[in-house]
């Protein structure tokens, strides 16, 4: 299941790559340029002007595919949120540089290094490169290599342990906190209901903006106990609910949940999240796209043939 629509609007990617030099941009890498025996400099710029002109590559760019792609190589224009040189280093053979570029999704890397080398007058290609960050996930997260969940599967196949796998593959519920998306939690009797295509209306509505699941009742209660009130419990639930709350505004993207935490969908608010919480009837939020199946909850509604 594809989530990226859902968890990246405009998605943003982060890494390394470089020319004979590095890079770092959506993906970190590598990069090797700066032609050996390109004049009598033997193809090296000042690092000053590696930096200045790496610099003129933030914004928006325009990128061709390379003739190897799965795409029309056509000219498009792609945004570079931000391009750091980290370390420039010479060596006899060559220069290299190490660059963090922070870059929107489809911006080639090998390309933008390439193109820097044409600016600099002394050729550039990329030599390494490794992504750190595919919004909104970054390597604090664990990102794990497709080598690794490749052998995990392996392992699973051949010993039915897939405890490996369970390492790697995280819920979707995690890619849409990480999204930081506010959130909606639904009564069970209005779960299936939502699976089968059906929008939200109010009457199935629990909570509204609240850190989902049980998180901010857990958080409250931690909180009153140490305000030093006895009755904790229900007053920290009251502030873990405030300190939760999250901001929801009409056409806004929220996820609907079930009380567990489950993630059912993602729709669109029609509603404010105060309107959502004053009203008895009505269409609260427009389902967008379902992720729970058909039958996981009692079915709750009736069909209007009895």
């Amino acid at each position: 299941m594809k989530l990226h629509g859902e968890v990246g609007e405009g998605g943003e990617k982060e890494g390394e790559g470089g020319e004979k030099g590095r890079g770092e941009g959506g993906e970190k890498g590598r990069g090797e340029g700066g032609e050996k025996g390109r004049g009598e400099a033997g193809g090296e710029a000042a690092e000053a002007a590696v930096r200045r002109v790496c610099e003129e590559f933030v914004g928006r760019i325009y990128q061709r595919p390379p003739l190897k792609s799965a795409v029309k190589r056509r000219v498009r224009v792609r945004t570079v949120h931000y391009s750091e040189v980290k370390e420039v280093a010479g060596r006899k053979e060559g220069r290299e540089v190490l660059l963090r570029v922070g870059c929107e999704a489809g911006t080639y890397i090998r390309m933008l290094c390439h193109h820097i080398g044409l600016v600099l007058g002394v050729g550039a290609h990329m030599s390494e490169l490794r992504r750190t960050k595919a919004f909104p996930f970054d390597e604090t997260d664990g990102l794990t290599r497709l080598q690794d969940l490749k052998d995990a599967f392996v392992f699973y196949e051949e010993t039915g342990d897939e405890s490996l796998l369970r390492k790697l593959v995280v819920p979707i519920e995690f890619a849409l906190r990480k999204a930081g998306l506010p959130s909606v939690v639904v009564k069970d009797s209005a779960v299936d209901a939502i699976c089968h295509g059906a929008d939200l209306a109010a009457p199935g509505i629990l909570q509204v903006g609240e850190k989902e699941g049980e998180e901010g009742k857990e958080e409250g209660k931690e909180e009153g106990k140490e305000d030093g009130k006895e009755d904790g419990k229900e007053d920290g639930k009251e502030e873990g609910k405030e300190e939760g709350k999250e901001e929801i505004n009409r056409g806004d993207r929220v996820v609907i949940y079930t009380l567990k935490g489950e993630a059912v969908g993602v729709g669109r608010a029609k509603l404010g999240a105060e309107e959502m919480l004053k009203a008895e009837k009505g269409v609260c939020v427009e389902t967008e796209r379902v992720f729970m199946k058909p039958g996981t909850y009692k079915r709750g509604w009736k069909s209007r043939g009895g």
